[in-house]
């Protein structure tokens, strides 16, 4: 039975996915704590130098902090891998004529799986003896991040078709993720940010999809998480969007420049 180009793109995308988690891990002593250990060092850096130096009051600093860190975490590595993902692999397309997504899903996918377990064995401990206890709103917190797995996605598409015709992308997106991890409020509440520069943070699309992903940890549940996450989801749709555009646009390029 003949099937569709987009479920051999899947099938394909899984294939590679479970043999770059196989390969990554294969001949090395620790596995998968490897996986763990960039998270667990800087959530450990940054409570120290932000809570015992700097001396942020924010209450239950620890929940609030790994709230953001660890999905800033997973956009920064990820975006950041994706963009050499098909210039890093031109000979494997070029030798068998694969469609580029199956490259970028397969990066995405490794990059999310680790991340999500990551999530869990990181975030659980740290709710559970917060100051305030386990909330109710963390029930919600799979759906709080589907507008960042969305969003991240995107990106991470985006850049890796743009790293094909400008091969200086990745270079600007390690100076980009180094800035923008004081400009976006991951350590820091956006109460802190004086009213006259708000704009800024409001034109930031990783605090956007950052922000239910806290809340739904941070706070009670409440209806105040809806409006979150459709913000949130129209910057994923929009990302998405422009994303697919762009793809479409250089498609029939990608071969002759890789």
């Amino acid at each position: 039975m003949k099937i569709s180009e987009l479920e051999l793109i899947l099938r394909q995308s899984y294939a590679f996915c479970l043999s770059s988690l196989k390969s990554r891990y294969r001949k090395t002593f620790a596995g998968f704590v490897w996986v763990l250990l960039n998270p667990v060092l800087m959530f450990g850096v940054q409570s120290v130098v932000f809570r015992k130096i700097l001396r942020i009051q924010v209450p239950d600093f620890y929940l609030f902090l790994v709230g953001g860190l660890v999905p800033w975490i997973f956009m920064s590595q990820t975006i950041s891998m994706s963009a050499s993902t098909l210039t890093s692999n031109s000979g494997i397309l070029k030798a068998f004529r694969l469609n580029p997504a199956v490259l970028v899903n397969s990066s995405y996918f490794d990059n999310l799986f680790n991340f999500l377990i990551a999530t869990l064995i990181i975030t659980g401990p740290i709710i559970v003896y917060s100051e305030i206890g386990p909330q109710w709103g963390v029930i919600l917190a799979p759906f709080a991040l589907l507008p960042l797995i969305v969003g991240c996605y995107a990106i991470s598409s985006f850049v890796a078709i743009l790293n094909v015709f400008y091969r200086d992308t990745s270079f600007v997106l390690n100076f980009f993720f180094s800035l923008f991890f004081f400009l976006t409020p991951i350590f820091y509440p956006i109460d802190f940010v004086p009213l006259e520069y708000r704009w800024f943070i409001e034109l930031n699309p990783f605090y956007h999809l950052i922000n239910p992903y806290r809340f739904a940890l941070y706070q009670p549940i409440s209806m105040d998480l809806l409006p979150l996450w459709l913000k949130a989801f129209a910057w994923a749709l929009g990302l998405s969007v422009i994303s697919a555009l762009y793809w479409r646009k250089k498609k029939n390029e990608l071969f002759i420049s890789i």
